[in-house]
């Protein structure tokens, strides 16, 4: 059974963050800052351009199940907890189906069931969701 693994990550301005993902075990850990550079959220950044544009592509004009299940979603999912700022920052530029992914990688669903299906305002709640946790 998949427990939660909490974890401590400075954010891109360098204030600690508290994230939740997915492990085999609880483990509460701080990632010291030499192991979390901006260089790794840079790569992470570019990935999940990549992963984003190329899913994205594939997916435009098919139901939502479907574009669930594409190789370059799951890819995006894989990338982790040092995705959450890229989505989120793709959320406030144009809103798009990420909100699994998020779950995915966070353990956490702050859509309330009255929004599900409108895809701005379910954005907005995952914005806020970021912000209210001391992340920009």
């Amino acid at each position: 059974m998949d427990e939660k693994i909490r974890i401590r990550v400075p954010d891109l301005n360098g204030n600690m963050i508290e994230t939740i993902g997915q492990n085999t075990e609880t483990v509460d850990m701080e990632v010291p800052w030499e192991e979390y550079t901006i260089d790794k959220v840079k790569t992470t950044d570019n990935m999940f351009n990549e992963y984003y544009d190329k899913w994205y592509g594939e997916v435009k004009h098919i139901s939502s199940h479907k574009m669930f299940e594409n190789k370059y979603y799951k890819e995006i999912i894989s990338l982790g907890i040092n995705a959450v700022p890229c989505i989120i920052k793709k959320l406030k530029e144009a809103p798009a189906h990420l909100f699994r992914a998020l779950t995915e990688i966070t353990g956490q669903d702050p859509v309330p069931k009255d929004h599900w299906g409108d895809i701005e305002q379910m954005a907005q709640d995952w914005i806020e969701w970021w912000e209210k946790r001391g992340c920009a």
